[in-house]
């Protein structure tokens, strides 16, 4: 039964629709896990805890919202604007949250080879950051991990990216038909 439903509904979802429930579960379970990495090291006082959980409600609400009550806006900059401020003001309070920004820029990125250069850029340098804020220095290696990220990201941007771009042109050409 559900299978049928899957075959029906499957030629309807266009492929941006298809990849965005990937990316919302994929956020979820990177916001849960910061969380749950976050408060599992007990050491911040109370009112750290109750403007942290406060910061991952607002930005999961924030997704949401954006994912599905504005699914296909063109308003995807005050998106970014909004999950890249609360991503950075999470990852300052705890750098268990910084690879939350993969999930966040993720929608967006990973179909547009542009905004995947900017999300890979603000997601290594954060990174880099929070490095050099911890150690107090840079060290190679790091330098290099970074660099395999940013093109890793990059490469699986485009692959997706024509993926998506072939599946767009075969329902046009099935909808000529």
């Amino acid at each position: 039964m559900f299978g049928e439903t899957a075959k029906k509904l499957s030629p309807r979802l266009k492929a941006l629709e298809r990849w965005q429930v990937v990316w919302g579960a994929f956020f979820y379970v990177l916001l849960a896990y910061g969380t749950w990495a976050a408060l599992s090291e007990g050491s911040d006082s109370g009112a750290r805890v109750v403007v942290e959980l406060a910061l991952v409600l607002v930005l999961g609400v924030w997704y949401a919202y954006w994912a599905v009550v504005r699914a296909g806006s063109s308003r995807d900059v005050a998106y970014l604007l909004g999950a890249g401020g609360l991503w950075a003001a999470l990852s300052v309070f705890d750098p268990d949250f910084l690879m939350l920004g993969i999930a966040i820029f993720a929608p967006l990125c990973l179909h547009d080879l542009r905004w995947a250069g900017v999300g890979a850029v603000v997601v290594g340098g954060g990174w880099i950051w929070l490095l050099w804020a911890d150690e107090g220095s840079i060290p190679w290696p790091a330098v290099f991990v970074v660099l395999m990220f940013i093109v890793g990201w990059l490469l699986s941007a485009a692959y997706i990216s024509t993926i998506v771009r072939q599946s767009r042109e075969r329902q046009r050409l099935i909808e000529e038909l």
